[in-house]
């Protein structure tokens, strides 16, 4: 990088319909501990019909309009029409902090760390699905080398991003996944606790999160086939597989009287009743336990049925909310 200390940043941020989100993340872009002149911000818009592009426009953004195209496919429009030696990615439903980016750029100066992202922390004022979900997810390292980070927040360098390829376009779900398994095959993925950002489009209903991981699951499949040695991926594919096929056992014995019934029950509750358990470890709260077992439940058999659902119908009914609402190509 040219200028070690403060080298030129993309902030690139896919967005539809983002109106009362946008605002926000811009806000706290303009409070960044980082010089204002060495900062570009870059709104790919995937055909929005609110105010979302006046917004960010009056914010000082560049706006790129891609009405089709899967989020990976606007993120790497906007890398294209960048100019940073080190490419940003944030979710327009995100808040970053004052050392976000400053904290990001001083670690990726070490030639060995590929790309750095944070944990996405949740609003004050949210629900107990919100809460709960948070509750697993900051159980990942909060700093440290990890295996993965999310799209919605991960940092990196040009010249990286050029040398493994971006993001694939033909992945709908999954894409983040799948870059960081090609980065770190010569480099290590790191979250810092300074490049955490606030999360402010999480799920907030059981219905939300039913939907985005219907959504999520549905390319899985594809996934499967390139890291099928993966135990992360194999897990990710075959416990919803094996909680689907135990649901379907079930109804199939009341219907028809089967005494195997109770088998099929276990079964049903086996993945979710063990992902309460890892839950009640580490958190040690006995008044968790109906609440982790509901979500777990809500979220292997929505990745139960992803699979099962035509392609079509999951591009008409999408996501509710949230960066997910891209409009594949």
């Amino acid at each position: 990088m040219t200028n070690q200390t403060h080298p030129s940043v993309s902030i690139i941020i896919p967005a539809k319909n983002e109106e009362t989100m946008v605002p926000r993340l811009l806000g706290s872009i303009s409070r960044l501990n980082y010089p204002a002149d060495r900062i570009e911000v870059i709104l790919v818009d995937n055909g929005s019909t609110d105010s979302t592009i006046a917004l960010a426009e009056a914010a000082g953004a560049r706006v790129l309009s891609t009405p089709v195209g899967t989020i990976a496919h606007l993120r790497n429009t906007g890398v294209t029409q960048s100019t940073g030696e080190v490419l940003a990615f944030l979710d327009a439903d995100m808040e970053v902090f004052p050392d976000w980016l400053a904290s990001a750029v001083e670690k990726l100066a070490d030639p060995g760390v590929g790309a750095v992202g944070g944990l996405l922390h949740i609003p004050q004022d949210t629900t107990w699905v919100e809460k709960t979900w948070f509750k697993h997810v900051s159980l990942r390292p909060r700093h440290g080398k990890v295996a993965w980070l999310g799209s919605g927040n991960l940092l990196m360098r040009r010249d990286l991003f050029q040398e493994v390829g971006g993001w694939d376009a033909t992945l709908e779900t999954c894409e983040d996944l799948d870059l960081c398994d090609r980065i770190k095959a010569d480099y290590d993925l790191y979250h810092l606790e300074t490049v955490a950002a606030v999360h402010h489009g999480g799920v907030k209903t059981l219905g939300e999160l039913f939907r985005k991981e219907l959504w999520r699951g549905k390319d899985t499949a594809n996934r499967l086939a390139k890291v099928w040695r993966s135990p992360r991926e194999l897990q990710s594919f075959l416990f919803p597989l094996l909680h689907g096929l135990a649901l379907i056992g079930l109804i199939w014995a009341l219907l028809s009287g089967s005494p195997l019934w109770p088998a099929f029950v276990v079964g049903g509750v086996l993945f979710p009743l063990l992902r309460t358990l890892m839950g009640l470890r580490a958190h040690r709260d006995p008044r968790d336990i109906p609440s982790f077992f509901v979500v777990w439940f809500a979220y292997y058999t929505a990745r139960a049925m992803a699979p099962l659902l035509r392609r079509g119908a999951m591009k008409r009914r999408g996501p509710q909310s949230g960066p997910d609402q891209i409009n594949p190509a």
